[in-house]
């Protein structure tokens, strides 16, 4: 067990304020289709409504979004707060570079991915933002950015007595 004391990493909060703000406004012009006769605004009003409820949500509540860092191990949780993976250290085989999509620049943002061994249960999804490639899962944001990201996870990985196998990428092992 490890001294430090856990650690949740959360998305950038200004990153959710943009999106409530650009979902509020999309909120209000169909509700002005809706006023105005448009069969249009039902949709969109479907669509920016839940846009508008998943970034509040990640303003409020503490795990939406987060990754918790202990000497155990690491959790990841959804946008709703629910949990997506619960890592052992002495499972994670390898971490690295995962390549996700920013506006206007596909491919552009580093995320770490991780393997492990066993592979983590479950079916990749069909439809996916980012290409996993021999990783199970990636972090589900980039936070304070990869290098930052994955120092603070190594650190926590080595101080729970456990040392990945290696990491890929431009990173050397430990």
């Amino acid at each position: 067990m490890s001294a430090r004391e856990p650690r949740a990493l959360r998305p950038r909060r200004a990153r959710a304020v943009l999106f409530l703000v650009i979902s509020t406004f999309l909120v209000a012009i169909a509700i002005g289709a809706l006023i105005s006769g448009a069969l249009i605004g039902l949709p969109a009003l479907a669509v920016s409504g839940l846009f508008f409820v998943m970034s509040a949500f990640q303003l409020v509540h503490p795990r939406s979004l987060a990754t918790r860092l202990d000497g155990e191990g690491f959790r990841i949780w959804n946008v709703w707060g629910r949990p997506v993976h619960a890592v052992p250290w002495e499972r994670v085989a390898e971490f690295g570079v995962v390549r996700g999509n920013l506006p206007l620049r596909p491919g552009a943002a580093e995320l770490v991915g991780f393997r492990c061994e066993p592979p983590l249960p479950g079916k990749r999804p069909r439809l996916q933002r980012r290409d996993l490639g021999r990783f199970d899962a990636c972090l589900p944001d980039y936070y304070a950015g990869f290098d930052s990201t994955l120092e603070l996870m190594l650190e926590y990985a080595n101080e729970g007595r456990v040392t990945p196998a290696r990491l890929s990428g431009h990173l050397s092992p430990l």
